[in-house]
């Protein structure tokens, strides 16, 4: 079973070199605000049962950390809060956004971590408990703000390169040649409704535990930042959907414009047609094939009509 455990204190947090079975003894000798932390990543369903036993979580707290792909939310069973959040990573060489699911069981002495995907901010999180500040000697709930704050932050570089993509395909769109744009459009498009479906939950989940009345600064900050980051997706996502409607505004225009340089070069070419089908009938009666200047003469009427026309449609645009 792969699982990893720390103890985390007021000086630091340790990884702990013990079995699964042996975790309840180390739980039960903690006070204050010690905790045990506990990280999984992409565990199976057998895993997260034994671990369950061991620690004694309810069925529905190991049901909601083991199915992926759920919708971020937050819930209270028995003695023990779960939140369930999105991971989210932006991949520059496709320009797509990727998502997974993080689940965090918030105990009294305890922090259960389910992750499942690539994204995994625990690293990080828990870098920034150790690199000073006052989260360490917050017990686990600093633990969860340290995880919401990665969490966080990768909303908002995910946010800012989808708006430079954003940005980029609009320059295409108007200051270049004729481009076809739908498909690229779409995807991005599709990009971010995937993430506005991660984001948009976070925000009542977030002011669950990210009170805006709190004098807590830290904390205030944080909420900050998820409105900027679900604001960033909203105006994205709005300026997609103009871009959307102006490209295909743009392609009814470009092929109205084609239609008219069709119709106006398939004028051009029926006039000395029309003239030559006259004239190829060969009608005795016809005087100009016995005129000596009949057949040159019958040409630079072809000609002058076809230029007569050419100079009309050039002038009213439709060539």
């Amino acid at each position: 079973m792969s699982v990893r455990s720390w103890l985390c204190t007021g000086d630091g947090l340790s990884e702990l070199d013990r079995a699964p079975g042996d975790l309840p003894g180390v739980l039960a000798g903690l006070t204050g605000s010690a905790y045990l932390w506990v990280e999984l990543g992409d565990p199976s369903a057998e895993e997260l049962r034994t671990l369950g036993e061991h620690l004694g979580l309810p069925g529905i707290v190991l049901q909601d950390a083991g199915h992926h792909h759920q919708r971020p939310k937050s819930d209270t069973v028995e003695d023990l809060r779960v939140w369930v959040l999105k991971t989210l990573w932006y991949l520059e060489p496709t320009s797509q956004i990727e998502t997974g699911d993080l689940a965090v069981v918030l105990g009294r002495n305890l922090l259960v971590t389910v992750r499942h995907g690539r994204g995994d901010p625990v690293p990080q999180a828990r870098a920034r408990l150790t690199g000073g500040g006052k989260l360490l000697g917050r017990g686990p709930l600093g633990a969860v703000y340290a995880l919401v704050s990665v969490l966080v932050d990768d909303y908002l570089s995910a946010a800012a390169e989808v708006a430079k993509d954003v940005t980029e395909l609009e320059r295409d769109l108007f200051a270049g040649p004729r481009i076809d744009a739908v498909k690229p459009l779409y995807s991005l498009r599709r990009e971010i409704l995937e993430f506005r479906d991660a984001i948009a939950p976070m925000e009542p989940v977030a002011d669950d535990f990210l009170d805006q009345r709190s004098p807590d600064a830290y904390l205030r900050e944080l909420a900050r930042h998820v409105r900027r980051a679900a604001q960033s997706v909203r105006s994205s996502e709005e300026l997609i959907g103009s871009l959307l409607n102006a490209h295909l505004g743009q392609i009814s225009m470009w092929q109205n414009e084609d239609m008219r340089k069709i119709s106006g070069w398939a004028a051009i070419i029926a006039a000395p047609t029309l003239l030559a089908g006259i004239y190829g009938m060969n009608f005795d009666d016809m005087p100009e094939l016995h005129w000596r200047f009949g057949y040159p003469a019958v040409l630079l009427v072809m000609a002058l009509t076809c230029w007569l026309l050419y100079r009309a449609f050039r002038r009213n645009g439709w060539l």
